[in-house]
């Protein structure tokens, strides 16, 4: 039965599990947006700017220790043809710095003259696959200005996709024929 089930899960497409727990804003967070205490906050989660799958969490107000927490946990597909799937092959291709294979957690709060964006906190998924290990849920800092503002509890599971995607990519693409019909003649021999 252990063989059927490792089996399926390598038959399955690849995911990335993204969790957003808890965010604690400090004092340069209030300060630097000119926030009370109480704000409504909400985390905008974009994996590698794949604009399908931007998302944002309910807003929720904070307690009065600056302190709110989330319910978000989301799972993507990140298998062959998928956006996000061609969206990490891409940014573990790139060269250079690994910003481009971060997933984002963008910080917004409700202010006085309306919505701020707060800071950013970004965990790489070339960071995680160099590591051989998933990010498991931790504060990671919140910055804005290259100042901690915040900090902001997440987990990101995508180490088992990074490795099926590199792996995939190593054995360079897939050729697929598909016929619809065929017709086979006879020749005579001459």
């Amino acid at each position: 039965i252990d063989d059927e089930v490792e089996a399926a899960a390598a038959a399955a497409p690849p995911k990335i599990a993204i969790e957003v727990a808890q965010l604690k804003v400090n004092a340069a967070g209030l300060k630097a947006h000119k926030l009370r205490s109480g704000a409504a906050y909400s985390v905008e989660v974009d994996l590698l700017g794949v604009d399908a799958l931007v998302e944002r969490t309910k807003k929720v107000t904070a307690s009065s220790q600056d302190a709110c927490s989330f319910k978000y946990a989301k799972s993507h597909d990140a298998g062959p043809g998928s956006a996000l799937g061609s969206a990490v092959q891409q940014a573990l291709r790139s060269e250079g710095a690994t910003d481009d294979s971060e997933v984002q957690f963008v910080v917004y709060a409700a202010g006085a003259s309306g919505e701020v964006e707060v800071g950013v906190a970004a965990v790489s998924l070339e960071a995680l696959l160099e590591d051989g290990r998933d990010h498991a849920l931790a504060p990671v800092s919140v910055k804005h200005n290259n100042v901690e503002v915040a900090r902001l509890s997440v987990a990101v599971k995508a180490l088992a996709a990074l490795r099926a995607i590199t792996k995939q990519a190593a054995a360079g693409p897939a050729l697929v024929v598909q016929v619809s019909e065929l017709h086979l003649l006879r020749s005579e021999p001459a």
